[in-house]
């Protein structure tokens, strides 16, 4: 339908986190956007949605894509459902406002109306705040569970994730079969075989790798400053440790960081050893611990 030039001409910006909300968040957030401009009289003619992205981060296609449009003018009022959609951080919200006001659109929240200067600051702060405290929530929830023996990360290859318990969810158990393919992979690197070689071995032999893709070099390598990758993983050992990396968000970009030691949450989990022996047997090769003392080793 072409715009109405007679209607102010909206656009909606919907965004949903991924954390405890659903696909279907983003159409019903266009749904009250869309009786909000019907009420006002505008017609829609452009809808900016971001899935499963938090709005600590100003680096969403549909949010950059957003201000694109706004410079060209290509609408007159931009409309979301609340104001913390489009950011909970108040430097990027006053930015975006700047923005708007310099080219003449006007901003509106549902449940706030149009928004001012005033808006700005109160609802900006109240959003940046809650985020700061979801994430000291978030790092506080998982630090426990790892001390219980329930990995709050995601699942690693080489384990199945247990039905819930009266502990909890999240604990793990090994899988044999991938089990197997870890301890192998293990000795080989042990014996002086490279990450890529192996990949290429196993990939020649069939054997699916984590998520049933294909084997990679930097899979099994990955970073160790970062803990990842098969090789890096201290689960393997039977150790559980979160927050080792974080990513931090910048004025410019993302910047991944290791956490000062006291950050971290380190639980021993014996039942996760699914290669115990193999891990500490590559000794020093990429700062892996080895030797025979099992204890936890903060600098592997």
């Amino acid at each position: 339908m072409p715009p109405d030039k007679n209607k102010l001409r909206a656009a909606v910006y919907a965004r949903y986190s991924s954390d405890l909300q659903r696909e279907a968040s983003i159409e019903d957030q266009v749904e009250v956007c869309r009786r909000y401009a019907d009420h006002q009289g505008w017609q829609i003619v452009e809808v900016y949605p971001d899935h499963a992205l938090s709005g600590a981060s100003r680096f969403r296609p549909a949010f950059q894509q957003l201000q694109v449009d706004a410079e060209a003018r290509r609408f007159d009022v931009i409309i979301v459902e609340a104001l913390d959609r489009l950011s909970r951080k108040l430097a990027d919200l006053a930015d975006l406002h700047d923005r708007l006001t310099f080219s003449k659109i006007k901003l509106h929240a549902v449940n706030a109306g149009e928004i001012t200067p005033m808006h700005l600051v109160v609802l900006g702060m109240m959003a940046q705040a809650y985020s700061k405290g979801l994430g000291e929530k978030t790092q506080a929830g998982a630090a426990g569970a790892g001390a219980q023996g329930q990995d709050p990360r995601r699942q690693a290859y080489g384990y199945d994730v247990l039905p819930a318990s009266a502990e909890g969810a999240g604990e793990r158990g090994i899988n044999p079969a991938e089990a197997a393919v870890v301890r192998r992979i293990f000795e080989a690197f042990a014996a002086g075989i490279s990450p890529r070689a192996i990949a290429k071995r196993l990939n020649a032999e069939g054997v699916p790798g984590p998520g049933g893709r294909g084997w990679r070099d930097t899979t099994i390598r990955g970073q160790l400053a970062r803990g990842t990758g098969l090789l890096n993983n201290r689960l393997y050992a039977g150790w559980i440790v979160w927050n080792q990396c974080s990513l931090r968000q910048g004025p410019a970009h993302r910047q991944g960081c290791r956490p000062a030691e006291s950050a971290r949450a380190v639980g021993d989990h014996p039942g996760a050893r699914a290669a115990d022996r193999q891990r500490r047997a590559v000794g020093g090769r990429q700062g892996t611990p080895g030797g025979g003392e099992d204890r936890y080793d903060p600098g592997c």
